[in-house]
């Protein structure tokens, strides 16, 4: 009996203490392991030459393949954080659609989580997709499908139920035996584009159907207006007494400035909207037709125009610079001191860098009050109001084009001593 409770003991000691050695053994083996790995990394081939010569390739190959295994992981890192931080939505997906991977952002761009993106078992996107554009996504996986990239712009829903846009690009992915496997898209947000676009489409729609108006509904009226009241003085001038006589010509003075004026809005319509392309223009050439256009003014009134032979090629539409070089010769002579002859000379300065240039349009008119320079571009302002005819949009114009043509326009002034208009534009002669 006593023998058998000895036994018993014996064992059970015997387990614990095998069990122990090799939890020891364990611990042992992974502290060995890990300096093993760390001698590995920071062993120099000079070291490696006291090392036993029959363990020394297997000490460079466990190298090769940790140093390996280090780039692989530091470029791993690096696409997590470019694809983490961009501001895209990149997805990996099958021919079905079934997505398997997809970078955060795609939390923003749909309002839905990774969490619920993943796990769904149909094309996600054509789930978010609006009615009219389903049938272009499957058009697109369909595409990608048998090896070609697809770009196209889609409506979809967020999960807030905004209605957004997205620009995405899809392209196939190959094995090594150029099998495609899976498909990569790429969806960028246009949605504040599209809707700035159709605001602008909205506005020019309105501004076409207000300028229609003005055309028709009111042009015609005036010129009944004008029309009657010239034969009313024609067919009374013997009836009527003088101060009915003095009414005709009021009325008729009134519609002339009123015809003005509404030819004065269309012209700033039709400048706010007019078509513009994108070519080298030789200043000089434009300026010779504006001045040829307005020669009997010249000649009328004794105008001296120097124009310089450096003017160089700018960058824009023909048509917009004849307004602009028309617009500021014209307001010169119209705006010219009485007392002396007018000069009015163009030339050019360097720009602010090498693809800018400055044409400057010096006159020695009348000048400009210090105080009236904030308003000078405004539409309608006339800072001469007397008899000098005009509707005060003509600088209006000017601003308005160079604009459009993605120049600034200035002006300094002293007042009885002359103005001068500097035009910033990109120069057309030079590589951008």
């Amino acid at each position: 009996m006593v023998t058998t409770e000895i036994g018993t003991e014996f064992w059970w000691v015997l387990i614990a203490v095998t069990v122990g050695a090799i939890c020891v053994g364990w611990v042992l083996a992974i502290f060995s392991a890990r300096r093993l790995i760390s001698t590995l990394f920071t062993t120099s081939l000079t070291e490696i030459t006291k090392i036993p010569l029959h363990i020394r390739p297997f000490i460079k190959t466990i190298q090769q393949i940790l140093l390996l295994k280090r780039e692989r992981d530091d470029h791993a890192e690096r696409y997590r954080i470019l694809t983490d931080n961009i501001a895209a939505g990149i997805i990996i997906h099958d021919s079905h659609g079934k997505i398997s991977w997809c970078s955060p952002f795609m939390e923003v761009l749909t309002g839905h989580s990774l969490h619920e993106i993943l796990s769904n078992s149909e094309n996600f996107l054509t789930t978010l997709a609006h009615d009219d554009d389903r049938d272009l996504l499957k058009r697109a996986l369909a595409v990608a499908g048998i090896g070609e990239p697809f770009q196209f712009r889609f409506k979809y829903y967020h999960k807030s139920g905004l209605l957004m846009w997205a620009d995405t690009r899809t392209v196939p992915i190959f094995d090594d035996n150029t099998n495609q496997y899976m498909a990569l898209s790429i969806l960028f947000d246009v949605t504040s584009e599209v809707l700035y676009r159709q605001n602008i489409e909205e506005r020019s729609k309105d501004l076409h159907d207000f300028t229609y108006m003005i055309s028709h509904d009111l042009k015609a009226p005036l010129s009944t207006i004008k029309g009657m009241a010239s034969v009313l003085e024609e067919e009374t001038h013997s009836i009527l007494p003088e101060i009915a006589h003095e009414a005709l010509n009021h009325i008729q003075r009134a519609t002339v400035r009123l015809d003005g004026l509404v030819s004065g809005i269309l012209e700033l319509a039709q400048v706010s909207v007019a078509d513009r392309s994108q070519e080298p223009v030789n200043v000089r050439d434009v300026i010779k037709d504006a001045t040829m256009d307005l020669a009997s003014a010249v000649q009328e009134h004794g105008v001296t125009l120097v124009v310089g032979e450096d003017l160089p090629t700018v960058l824009g539409d023909r048509n917009h610079f004849y307004r602009i070089f028309s617009n500021l010769i014209s307001n010169a002579i119209k705006y010219r001191d009485h007392s002396r002859p007018l000069n009015i000379s163009i030339s050019a300065e360097p720009g602010t860098s090498r693809r800018q240039t400055k044409i400057i349009v010096s006159d020695n008119g009348l000048g400009i009050d210090p105080q009236q320079l904030d308003s000078i571009f405004r539409p309608f302002k006339r800072i001469y109001v007397g008899d000098t005819e005009g509707t005060g949009v003509g600088l209006a114009c000017v601003q308005k084009l160079t604009e459009r043509l993605s120049g600034k326009v200035s002006v300094t002034s002293v007042l009885g001593e002359g103005s001068k208009f500097i035009l910033e534009l990109r120069r057309g002669d030079t590589e951008t």
